[in-house]
C-alpha cells in the first residue's frame, strides 16, 4: 500500500477509526464511576434543591417528575423532563449534572458530554463534572477533542480535591507515555526522509494531543507541504488557536472552509469560526 494511500486513511474522520478506549483510561473511568452520585442520592438531592423554587412553576413539575422516573427507573422519561426543564432554570448546573448523568445510563456519550461541556462553562470550579467531560472528550477519539481532555485533566490535577487528583494524574501520565512511544517511530522516520507526510501526520497528532501546540503547528505544516488537505489544515487551525496565535489560525479555518474538498471537515471548521467571532 502507498503511502498516499495510507496517509488518506489516516485522515478519515476520526469516527470512522475510533478504537475501545486502552484498559488504563478504562480503569480510571471506572474509579470515577464508583465515585458518581447514586440514583437514590441525586433523586433526594434533587428532590431537596427544587422545594426552593416555586411549587406551582412549570420548571417545579418538570423536575419532580424527571425525579419520580429516575426513582421507577424510567430513564427516557427522566431525559425528556430534564430537557424540558433546563431552558426554563438554564443556569442551574445541578440539573444539567443530573440530565448528563442519566445519558450516559442510557449510552447517550455525546448528549452526557455537552451538559458537562456546558457546565464547565457556568462553573469553572466544579472538578468532579470537569473530569467526567475529560474521560468524554477522550473517548471520542478526536485528535482536537483528545488535546482538550489533556488540558482538563491537567487542570483538575492541580486544583482538584485530592481523590480527582490521582485519577487526573493518572490520565495525564498515560497520555504522555502513550504519546511518546506512538511518536517515536514516525520521528525516526522524518529524520530519514523529510518528505514523510504520514509520519509528519502521527507526530503532529501526537504532539497537539500532549498539548504541545507549536510543535504540533510546526509537524502539521510539514505534512501540509506535502499532502495538503482540509484535515491537515484543520489540525495546523487548532494548533494555531491553542498556542494563542489567533489571527494566523482565524486565517487557516477560513482556508479550511474555502477548500471545499471534505465537508465534514469545512462544517466542522465553518462552526469553530463562528463560535470564535470569525464569520
Amino acid at each position: 500500500m502507498s503511502i498516499p494511500v495510507l496517509l488518506a486513511l489516516a485522515l478519515q474522520p476520526a469516527i470512522a477509526q475510533r478504537v475501545m478506549m486502552p484498559e488504563p483510561m478504562l480503569e480510571l473511568r471506572e474509579r470515577m464511576a464508583t465515585v458518581r452520585p447514586a440514583p437514590a442520592t441525586r433523586l433526594a438531592a434533587g428532590r431537596l434543591k427544587t422545594a426552593a423554587v416555586d411549587t406551582s412553576s412549570e420548571a417545579y413539575r418538570l423536575l419532580d417528575a424527571a425525579y419520580i422516573a429516575l426513582r421507577e427507573e424510567d430513564l427516557d422519561r427522566a431525559v425528556e423532563n430534564f430537557e424540558k426543564a433546563i431552558p426554563l432554570q438554564p443556569e442551574r448546573t445541578d440539573i444539567r449534572k443530573d440530565l448528563a448523568y442519566t445519558y450516559l445510563r442510557i449510552g447517550e456519550n455525546e448528549l452526557g458530554r455537552r451538559q458537562f461541556e456546558k457546565v464547565g462553562e457556568l462553573d469553572a470550579k466544579d472538578y468532579r463534572s470537569q473530569l467526567e467531560l475529560a474521560f468524554l472528550d477522550y473517548d471520542t477519539g478526536l485528535t482536537g477533542l483528545k488535546a482538550k481532555a489533556r488540558e482538563l485533566f491537567v487542570a483538575v490535577a492541580r486544583d482538584g480535591d485530592a481523590e480527582l487528583q490521582a485519577t487526573a494524574r493518572g490520565a495525564v501520565s498515560f497520555i504522555d507515555a502513550e504519546t511518546t512511544t506512538r511518536m517515536a517511530p514516525f520521528l525516526r522516520a522524518v529524520e530519514i526522509d523529510p518528505n514523510d507526510a504520514n509520519a509528519w501526520f502521527r507526530v503532529a497528532t501526537a504532539r497537539e494531543e500532549r498539548n504541545e501546540y507549536r510543535l504540533s503547528a510546526e509537524a502539521y505544516r510539514a505534512t501540509f507541504r506535502v499532502f495538503p488537505g482540509a484535515r491537515v489544515l484543520m489540525g495546523l487551525a487548532r494548533s494555531l488557536l491553542a498556542s494563542d496565535q489567533r489571527a494566523e489560525g482565524l486565517k487557516t479555518l477560513q482556508s479550511v472552509v474555502d477548500l471545499k474538498d471534505d465537508l465534514f471537515t469545512s462544517e466542522e471548521a465553518r462552526e469553530l469560526l463562528a463560535s470564535l467571532g470569525g464569520q
